[in-house]
């Protein structure tokens, strides 16, 4: 068990639009940073939150793309 959800930005238990907008707001605007940041890493490349991150979910969110990945 990795105890959170991938794509699950901030922390509310849910992977929705409001998870881009802090990842934005995290990434460009200075914002606070994910409450677990693996959770944030969308795209399993366990690193750190990223552009690629940002696109996975934008992807799994309105283009049907795959739910994000946990790191490995």
């Amino acid at each position: 068990m990795i105890g959170h959800v991938s794509g699950d930005v901030d922390g509310n238990g849910q992977v929705n639009v409001e998870d881009l907008t802090f990842l934005v707001a995290y990434l460009f605007q200075g914002g606070s940073p994910p409450p677990v940041m693996e959770a944030a890493d969308a795209d399993g490349s366990c690193g750190y939150p990223d552009v690629g991150d940002l696109t996975w979910l934008v992807q799994y969110l309105f283009m049907g793309g795959p739910q994000p990945l946990a790191c490995r």
